[in-house]
């Protein structure tokens, strides 16, 4: 992997650029750490921090998690986490109730997919691609949201817990 980064072309940014983006926008967070700079706005306040980039304009950091940091500050921090945190509560929760192995599957696959998409935000602006953004919230919903469906022309629970439901009458 080390030597992907040591071969990268004119238009992408090396390793010691990247470190060095990093303690800037640790920076950014130092100076504005309880609300932030406010929601877009690092490439306004980052040539000001900028100790190793080469002038070159700069619209997102390298790692969603610094630059949330840095425009929203340690409540942003703090609700960002908790996402992840009531997220990856729900999806194994949901996994653990599943019986079925394809249903298993399904649950673990969409936890699976949500975190190598957040591992990857921690050295590339992932999220702040529209596609990516749109693909984790697609699968956080699948992996997170309440499977007992109900059926709006009753008021039985349709799903997994029906069958238990109707047992127990």
């Amino acid at each position: 992997m080390m030597q992907r980064f040591e071969t990268l072309t004119a238009n992408s940014i090396s390793r010691d650029q990247r470190v060095s983006m990093d303690r800037d926008t640790w920076k950014i967070f130092l100076d504005h750490y309880s609300t932030g700079t406010g929601l877009g706005t690092l490439e306004t306040v980052f040539p000001r921090y900028e100790t190793n980039y080469a002038g070159r304009v700069v619209d997102h950091a390298h790692n969603d998690y610094l630059e949330l940091l840095a425009e929203t500050g340690v409540i942003g921090g703090f609700l960002g986490l908790a996402f992840i945190v009531l997220l990856f509560r729900q999806g194994l929760a949901n996994l653990n109730l599943r019986k079925c192995q394809s249903d298993r599957a399904f649950y673990v696959g969409a936890l699976a997919a949500c975190t190598a998409l957040l591992a990857h935000s921690f050295v590339d602006f992932n999220l702040h691609v529209p596609a990516n953004a749109l693909l984790f919230l697609l699968l956080a919903t699948l992996a997170s949201a309440d499977t007992r469906l109900r059926n709006p022309l009753s008021a039985e629970v349709a799903g997994p817990d029906a069958q238990e439901g109707k047992a127990r009458s």
